[in-house]
């Protein structure tokens, strides 16, 4: 592990003591949370979006979109690993669209 993903870990991990309960809007399949309206809208917490970019967040009502509670601490690390992991590949295939091809006919 890169000393990058190391530091991105470290600075994602939340210190509460004692950990209370987190509701949180989510789309699970597509790996992202809902913004704060969604969250609001369905009864979440806004807590789980200081730990994820703003372009992560999901900002329309999904099929998939469900409320989840997050009982623990070393849950809430997990679901920020798994969504910024997501995240770190939809922005790799977005720059991958927008760089010019190589492959160019002359």
């Amino acid at each position: 592990m890169s000393s990058d993903q190391t530091l991105l870990r470290e600075a994602t991990k939340v210190e509460v003591e004692p950990f209370e309960p987190i509701y949180v809007a989510a789309d699970l399949e597509l790996m992202q949370v809902g913004c704060p309206l969604l969250q609001a809208a369905l009864g979440g917490s806004t807590r789980v979006l200081d730990l994820v970019p703003v372009e992560s967040w999901l900002t329309y009502p999904t099929p998939k979109l469900q409320l989840y509670v997050v009982a623990a601490e070393w849950q809430l690390n997990f679901l920020v690993d798994r969504l910024m992991d997501r995240h770190r590949r939809n922005m790799a295939s977005r720059l991958k669209m927008t760089q010019p091809s190589t492959n160019s006919a002359v």
